[in-house]
């Protein structure tokens, strides 16, 4: 089933008027139970985050002379009032684009040294052909390290301790971005490799159920094509022994196993719903609508969109 994308995304019939403030939560499900001394004990019933965005929209016209020609003939407001009654209210699934959290990647970098720069720990640097790693986390100095090219390290800056880089090896003309790696995972009644397609947010991965776009993979550092780039999943959700993944993943092809890190860049859609089956549309003037704007006084004053995981394992 191919699903619909939400109207705020797309150029062509974009509905206008979304504002500020948009607000996102991730929530979780945890058991949480007090035994008598308020000993407190807590199981996670969930890896993955359900996100919760609320929409506000100041101003959706509703005159046939001031349209988005991708949504002719129909007016803003009947192209959003229409949407939502396509879904059904909170029945039918759809694909929402967020435009502050959107992609991963790139998945290799070229970037040199500079001074002065705080570098995390994974953050990677192309040296005359080498790979240079931030082992530990730091400043960088005022002027640039004389780098190893034996796999040893270095230490350089102000802090304490000081940014270490460790020499990762050489022959490299694009190097991993380690905060858009991919796992590298092994089905052990097969024999077969995976690699599940996740975003990695502040160090938490993600699984990610719908991409928009291509998708770009590489091994160490190397573009991987043909053969070679193995086969996406056409659904969402991966059991092994172990281990289970809700989103897309890499099906590596028989007998073959891409050199890691293996690492990616690629855009994604969130899977989403509506939260409730109805939606307050308010008219404050002739032919201007509004949902929470400055000019509303009644109404539930938002749109909240909530994440639809698929319930494939």
């Amino acid at each position: 089933m191919t699903m619909q994308i939400y109207p705020a995304s797309s150029a062509s019939s974009a509905i206008r008027g979304l504002t500020f403030t948009v607000i996102k939560r991730p929530l979780f499900n945890t058991i949480v139970q007090d035994a008598p001394n308020f000993y407190c004990t807590r199981i996670g019933q969930t890896r993955n985050p359900s996100w919760r965005w609320t929409l506000l929209y100041e101003v959706l016209f509703n005159d046939p002379a001031n349209i988005v020609n991708g949504n002719a003939p129909w007016t803003d407001l009947q192209a959003l009032m229409g949407f939502f009654m396509d879904k059904f209210g909170q029945q039918t699934p759809f694909l929402f684009d967020d435009p502050d959290d959107d992609s991963v990647g790139p998945g290799v970098t070229t970037a040199g040294w500079k001074a002065s720069t705080y570098y995390p720990v994974s953050a990677g640097l192309l040296v005359a052909g080498h790979w240079q790693k931030a082992t530990v986390a730091g400043i960088s100095g005022s002027s640039a390290p004389a780098f190893s090219t034996a796999g040893s390290h270095v230490s350089e800056g102000p802090s304490s301790p000081q940014l270490r880089w460790d020499d990762q090896g050489s022959g490299y003309t694009a190097v991993p971005n380690l905060f858009a790696q991919l796992p590298l995972v092994q089905d052990t009644s097969t024999g077969l490799w995976y690699s599940p397609l996740q975003r990695n947010l502040g160090g938490f991965a993600e699984d990610v159920t719908d991409l928009n776009g291509s998708l770009t993979l590489y091994g160490n550092g190397a573009v991987l094509t043909g053969t070679d780039a193995g086969a996406l999943s056409s659904t969402p959700g991966l059991a092994i022994p172990g281990a289970s993944y809700m989103g897309l993943y890499i099906a590596w092809t028989t007998g073959y196993v891409p050199t890691a890190p293996v690492t990616a860049s690629f855009k994604f859609y969130f899977r989403v719903r509506f939260e409730t089956d109805a939606i307050d549309f308010e008219k404050f003037v002739s032919d201007l609508w509004t949902i929470g704007g400055s000019e509303g006084t009644g109404g539930a004053g938002s749109i909240t969109l909530v994440s639809d995981r698929p319930a494939s394992v």
